[in-house]
């Protein structure tokens, strides 16, 4: 869970560095990409036993909605810091 905190960090640290002040783009393309993903995985594993324990409609809203919102949460925290450092 730490490395996975720790790679969400590392992306919205990329997209301050490649949209300023866009928080909302930002906010979609997270959400756009984590549902591409999901529904990436579902494909992949259909008919498989380990996707029972996730055949729930919250799991698959929830992941990429609170991924988007975490790497949201980091990029709003990090562009307000670096944005104190250069004035």
């Amino acid at each position: 869970m730490i490395f996975t905190l720790f790679m969400y960090f590392m992306v919205a640290n990329i997209f301050v560095g490649l949209f300023k002040a866009r928080l909302w783009f930002v906010l979609m393309i997270c959400l756009l990409v984590s549902s591409l993903g999901m529904g990436w995985r579902i494909w992949l594993e259909w008919g498989e036993f380990s996707l029972v324990e996730h055949m729930n409609l919250a799991v698959y809203v929830g992941y990429p909605i609170v991924i988007s919102l975490i790497i949201t949460g980091f990029y709003s925290f990090i562009s307000s810091m670096s944005g104190k450092r250069t004035k």
